[in-house]
């Protein structure tokens, strides 16, 4: 097998030629208030991120009862029928994997009159990007379609990857191990199912 070698500029000229779509992407994930409960404007974002970049995203529902009976869950008192992960996977599967994972439930922005501008609307000062969520976890998921999008790209031109890619976006973060796929007893186990 040859190895890939990327030189640093290379990677950062890449980022760069998606920055603009990842900041639009984390600006309206900003403005989705995906409080817990209500995630599934993020989710509907996530699947949408995902299949303009030519992947197939699936729904994984959530279990209360598998939930509460695996060995890594998370104690919740919330209701999650109807809820469920949404994830995407490509690759040949035939060698190692690498799982992308985040949360798109946010908690509410407490007292407003403590904003300086509106919680759900993005607002840019300088370099940076303020709003409820965009430090936990939405510019993080934005990274996730981006690192998804570098990847397909790379893979696009004919570097052949021999390991899957799965990105998650999960309905909350207490869930997020529990619920990874089907069978899957933790994330050890996730990568023993995903090859």
């Amino acid at each position: 097998m040859t190895r890939l070698e990327i030189s640093d500029a290379a990677v950062a000229d890449a980022i760069a030629a998606e920055a603009g779509y990842m900041e639009e992407l984390l600006a309206r994930l900003v403005e989705a208030p995906t409080l817990l409960g209500n995630e599934e404007p993020g989710q509907e974002l996530m699947r949408e991120a995902f299949r303009e970049l030519g992947l197939e995203p699936a729904d994984v529902p959530l279990d209360a009862d598998a939930l509460r009976a695996h060995p890594a869950a998370s104690p919740f008192s919330w209701d999650v029928s109807g809820k469920a992960n949404v994830i995407t996977t490509w690759g040949s599967g035939g060698g190692r994997s690498l799982i992308l994972n985040g949360h798109v439930d946010v908690v509410p922005p407490a007292a407003e009159s403590l904003w300086r501008t509106a919680p759900f609307r993005a607002t840019r000062d300088g370099d940076w990007l303020f709003g409820r969520g965009a430090g936990d976890m939405k510019a993080g998921l934005a990274a996730i379609v981006g690192a998804d999008s570098l990847t397909v790209t790379v893979r696009g031109d004919a570097v052949t990857l021999s390991g899957t890619v799965r990105s998650r976006a999960d309905h909350d973060t207490a869930l997020t191990a529990a619920a990874a796929a089907p069978g899957v007893t933790d994330v050890h186990d996730e990568l023993r199912v995903m090859g």
